[in-house]
């Protein structure tokens, strides 16, 4: 799956950025190039890596029909997207549009939002296939540590990050837009449970990385129910938080925000690696 989680992970989120730039100025019917600010777009990296890697990828054994069509229209929508931006970037960069009353923005407008539509379904499809089998691998590996080693420091370990990866999905990833509290608080349960067994399991069997991961895993429950208790009380952000939450790398100083969240469960993942 490497190389479809490579593909992601260089490519998906430019290109999110680039949307979201984009919209945060062009009206959904186009450019006008009469808006108070005009903002362009992003460009994104290079494609040609991410498409050979996924071609060897899907001819390699064993197969996956859904995983390997996934991987192709993935590569089909952001090999599409990547020079439209280029475009565009170009365009809005050199200020074009003030050369040709907005005639190439506003015909480059219903190109960008078909690309970026196809590209946003192939992103959340090939996300879905590689979840689901990463899924299905680590509950695997899980059960096989379980069976072969006992309740040891290595099942406890994976066993957090499965309910971290739950958490995170309950309250960001899934629905964002419509957090569902229904679905949060047992993910919420669930991973505090994981906690308390791996600090149990640290404090009688002490390592050398273990306190950096209780540690880390602490932070992200603490953020998680912090932003758990935002949306159940339906908290509203101070204006400073709002200002903080506005400047891009910011976000994740307020508390009880989805950024900090973030944030933490990277943090969680760094130091899992470390141990690992």
């Amino acid at each position: 799956m490497q190389a479809y989680i490579g593909c992601i992970n260089r490519l998906s989120e430019r290109a999110h950025q680039s949307e979201e730039r984009y919209r945060s100025w062009a009206a959904a019917s186009g450019p006008t190039g009469k808006e108070r600010i005009i903002y362009g777009t992003y460009t994104i990296y290079d494609t040609s890596d991410c498409a050979k890697k996924v071609e060897a990828a899907n001819a390699t054994e064993p197969h996956d029909a859904a995983l390997e069509a996934a991987g192709t229209a993935y590569v089909q929508a952001v090999t599409t997207l990547e020079p439209l931006l280029k475009q565009a970037d170009d365009y809005y960069d050199q200020s074009n549009y003030k050369d040709d009353k907005m005639a190439k923005g506003k015909a480059l407008h219903p190109q960008l939002m078909a690309a970026w539509a196809a590209f946003d379904k192939a992103d959340a499809d090939l996300r879905g296939r590689v979840q689901a089998l990463n899924d299905q691998v680590q509950a695997e590996l899980l059960a096989a540590i379980e069976k072969e080693e006992g309740k040891n420091a290595h099942y406890y370990a994976l066993d957090l990050m499965i309910k971290a990866k739950a958490l995170l999905r309950a309250e960001l990833v899934n629905e964002p837009d419509k957090p569902d509290l229904a679905k949060i608080n047992p993910a919420l349960d669930a991973y505090d449970g994981a906690v308390q067994a791996l600090d149990q399991y640290a404090s009688a069997h002490p390592g050398p990385f273990d306190s950096v991961l209780v540690n880390s895993a602490k932070s992200y429950l603490v953020s998680a129910k912090n932003l758990m208790r935002r949306i159940r009380d339906k908290t509203p952000y101070s204006t400073g938080d709002k200002m903080m939450l506005s400047q891009q790398g910011a976000g994740w100083m307020v508390e009880g925000s989805p950024p900090r969240v973030n944030h933490d469960y990277n943090q969680l993942v760094d130091s899992f690696n470390m141990r690992h």
